[in-house]
């Protein structure tokens, strides 16, 4: 039999404390280890592997055993296959590859050389190697493998939570590599990583998450000196590195084709201080997630740079932006951006609690806004607001909390001149706002209020105990999140190490690659 990976060999053996000594087999031919030893989380040590030859085979023998799956693919024959990749989650009638049964897909047709050509560029693969292997706290000895031909090595330590040191991959040939996205994924133990900043990363096209929840690391090596330029995907590099006190000056990255930003540095809560990447190229970010949640709960940030010079004329969601930034004491003048496609605000400034005073957001073009609750929540040291009765809010369904617990505003702009929606959502707008002195006639509002919409939900501060404000103030966590979710803007990924196959499927660059081959 040609065995030509060793994909999912092991996948989901739980409970398996150790391995035989694989360490001895022969695996010249072998042409991806794909989640070899994924989710084996009980796994407490490795044979060393570090002893195998890997990725040297010779193509023409696969390309060849390509040839002859292809003749029993048209022959509508059921057979096993031993090298070709899951495609479990596509919507074609059984199509289940890699070790799996397989029957010809009735609703599409195959192209001998686009199923060669899609197989071909999917070889060499370490994704999700090691993913999931929650007990391990060291590996062999990997640095000693020649890589140099490789193209994937996304997931491939994600989930690693008990490891506490890496081999020394910063010698690794990355010049094929295409996918990082996720490398180091929760791998939550480690406090220092090598020096992967000699890594020649010209390939790459996606970082994502690259060191999403790395919580214990406390530095970076100096990324950058990474040449970024053929990346498209940056969001959530730094997600929840919560020990993160500084970074590299990542203002020096060509950032021309990056596309994707968001919660790039979501709760980054020890960070002091950013580089200056108001020096980045943001023509090309245009995503629906756009800046959603991109400094989120960075609560120790005083200032953010100069990102007002940002050209986001394509970006339509601003949602939680400055989510619980409570240490910024002023913001750019972001009152310059051209908002014109901008459709979501929910939660802006939402806790930025230190905060005397905004920007001149009256200039906003708002006249394709939908949402904008809890904006201004608990701006608690705001004393005036920008003259937002400008706004053209012909669109908002929502506002929801808009102005909740504002305690120092004593007077609101004349919101009365906003042309609402008919039926729209006002729950809890003035809230909390202990010193108004005024409120708008908002009676002029050509609006229909129902108990769906409308709710002046009050509390007596004389029975509520530490314990309620903190089961209050989860609730009103968990309705600001669903007050995202619901608008469906929000990303599905959450950078979460077992869910990486649908993390990598909703990839649109591999979204689209399937889509050719199959039409």
């Amino acid at each position: 039999m040609n065995v030509f990976t060793l994909n999912c060999l092991f996948t989901d053996c739980s409970l398996l404390k150790e391995l035989p000594d694989i360490s001895k087999w022969k695996v010249n031919n072998i042409i991806s280890l794909d989640s070899l030893f994924f989710n084996c989380s009980s796994l407490t040590s490795l044979p060393d592997i570090s002893k195998w030859n890997i990725f040297n085979s010779n193509l023409n023998n696969y390309s060849s055993y390509l040839n002859s799956v292809y003749n029993s693919i048209n022959k509508n024959e059921k057979i096993i296959s031993y090298t070709l990749l899951s495609f479990s989650k596509r919507n074609y009638n059984d199509l289940y590859l890699d070790g799996i049964r397989y029957e010809k897909s009735k609703s599409k047709s195959f192209q001998k050389e686009k199923l060669k050509k899609m197989m071909l560029s999917r070889i060499y693969n370490l994704k999700g190697l090691f993913a999931g292997c929650s007990s391990l706290k060291y590996l062999p000895n990997i640095s000693k493998w020649n890589i140099k031909n490789s193209t994937d090595i996304s997931f491939m330590f994600a989930g690693c939570t008990s490891l506490i040191s890496l081999p020394d991959i910063s010698n690794w040939n990355t010049e094929n590599i295409k996918n990082m996205s996720c490398l180091f994924n929760n791998c939550s133990s480690l406090e220092s990583l090598p020096d992967i900043s000699k890594w020649k990363i010209n390939n790459v096209n996606n970082i994502l998450g690259l060191f999403a929840k790395c919580s214990s690391l406390v530095s970076l090596p100096d990324i950058s000196k990474w040449n970024i330029s053929n990346i498209y995907n940056i969001s959530g590099l730094f997600f929840e590195c919560y020990s993160l006190k500084n970074l590299p000056d990542l203002s020096k990255w060509n950032t021309e084709n990056v596309n994707k930003i968001y919660y790039l540095f979501y709760k980054c809560s020890s960070l002091e201080s950013l580089p200056d990447i108001s020096k980045w190229n943001t023509n090309k970010i245009k995503s629906k997630f756009g800046l959603i949640g991109l400094f989120c709960e960075c609560k120790s940030l005083k200032y953010v740079p100069d990102i007002s010079v940002w050209n986001i004329s394509k970006v339509n969601n601003i949602c939680a932006l400055f989510y619980n930034c409570s240490s910024l004491i002023s913001l750019p003048d972001i009152s310059k951006w051209n908002t014109n496609k901008i459709k979501y605000i929910i939660g802006l400034f939402y806790g930025c609690s230190s905060l005397k005073e905004l920007p001149d957001i009256s200039k906003w073009e708002m006249k394709n806004v939908k949402n904008i609750s809890y904006m201004f929540y608990s701006c608690s040291s705001l004393v005036s607001l920008p003259d937002i009765s400008k706004w053209n809010t012909k669109n908002i369904y929502k506002l929801n909390n808009i102005f909740e617990n504002c305690l120092l505003i004593s007077f609101i702009p004349n919101i009365s001149k906003w042309k609402l929606k008919n039926e729209i959502e006002i729950k809890n707008i003035f809230k909390g706002c202990n010193s108004l002195l005024i409120i708008p006639d908002i009676s002029k509002w050509n609006i229909n209020i129902s108990p769906k919409f409308f709710n002046i939900s009050s509390f007596n501060s004389n029975s509520i105990s530490d314990l309620d404000i903190k089961k209050y103030s989860s609730k009103l966590s968990e309705e600001f999140s669903s007050s995202i979710d619901n608008e469906n803007i929000s990303p599905s990924e959450n950078y979460n190490y077992t869910n990486y196959s649908d993390f990598s499927n909703n990839n649109e660059g591999l979204n689209d690659y399937y889509d050719n081959f199959y039409n």
